[in-house]
């Protein structure tokens, strides 16, 4: 959606007065429509108006009988979707948008290497798919009940149009990374171990396979990112 929005902007460019506009139900927290009502909604932007309304205002044919029916016979979830215009999180959403945004440091791009702090690196491969090719370091700060994870830096290789991601190029830069840090190994899972553990080691970066349950991996990250303070 973001490059045909593109495409649509730069066949506007030489219209004299161009207007795009944008038309939809809200949905989940995500996407071009969420981006401009968190970025642009309530703030006074000479470049972007957002308008949102229920059903009851968009509509006066609308009865509020009609809405309270609708509101009986539907989840809560999509009928605040559907007819109060809410940007509601997806029951199936793995992460909340709210813990995210409160886990993010603003104005931070990334956070450079220190002394005396241990890190840990993990490489997720790209397959054959669109996926990108990333790498991620964090650190542990604290103790007990006050112990959380930092992620000091993450970088993906984004597979070009028409060909494959360089893993050789993307392991090379992986091993620079993970060395400027002072750390020289990296945790992956089994997904095509062969290729990227020799290209590692060529590039003198331990790498080791980490096998974990997802139900366990998907609590363990709800629970470190839901207590951000």
């Amino acid at each position: 959606m973001v490059e045909i929005q593109t495409s649509v902007r730069r066949g506007m460019v030489a219209l004299p007065s161009p207007k795009l506009v944008k038309v939809s139900t809200p949905y989940m927290k995500s996407g071009l429509l969420y981006d401009d009502h968190k970025n642009y909604f309530g703030t006074d932007s000479p470049d972007v108006l957002v308008w949102t309304a229920p059903s009851a205002f968009m509509n006066p044919l609308i009865t509020a009988d009609r809405l309270a029916r609708e509101a009986r016979v539907t989840d809560p979830l999509r009928y605040r979707r559907e007819y109060e215009a809410e940007f509601a999180e997806d029951i199936a959403t793995f992460l909340s948008a709210a813990w995210i945004e409160s886990a993010v440091q603003t104005g931070t791009h990334e956070i450079p290497p220190s002394d005396g702090v241990k890190y840990v690196f993990a490489v997720d491969t790209s397959g054959g798919g669109n996926d990108a090719f990333t790498v991620a370091g964090v650190s542990a700060e604290g103790t007990k009940a006050e112990r959380r994870i930092v992620q000091h830096v993450m970088r993906g290789w984004e597979k070009p149009r028409g060909s494959q991601v360089s893993l050789e190029g993307a392991v090379e830069e992986i091993s620079r990374l993970v060395k400027s840090y002072g750390y020289s190994r990296v945790y992956g899972d089994r997904y095509a171990p062969g290729t990227v553990s020799s290209s590692l080691i060529r590039s003198c970066a331990r790498p080791r396979t980490c096998i974990l349950s997802l139900t366990r991996t998907r609590r363990t990250s709800r629970k470190c990112i839901s207590t951000v303070r």
